[in-house]
């Protein structure tokens, strides 16, 4: 799906559509917020690509608090890990 994501309603055409994985790539917090309120019920994963971190981090940025946030409000989107992943 490819949407204009600063315009009004940008997920009217995919609403109720479900997602096997959703790829977000975003440098915005609200952007990923909106999306996130939008699809996350749908979606059986999430992938979050923030490009903060390869460039210069803005006020608006996804900092590691906003990163924090999210993961812990969707965190039924996020991988379980092998206890052998956790070293």
């Amino acid at each position: 799906m490819h949407s204009d994501r600063t315009t009004a309603e940008p997920y009217t055409a995919v609403a109720g559509d479900r997602w096997d994985d959703i790829i977000e790539l975003a440098h915005e917090p609200a952007l990923v917020t909106e999306a996130l309120e939008a699809l996350a019920a749908t979606a059986e994963h999430w992938t979050l690509v923030s490009s903060v971190s390869v460039g210069e981090a803005s006020s608006t940025s996804i900092t590691p608090r906003v990163m924090s946030m999210l993961s812990q409000k969707y965190s039924t989107l996020l991988p379980t890990w092998p206890d052998s992943m956790d070293t």
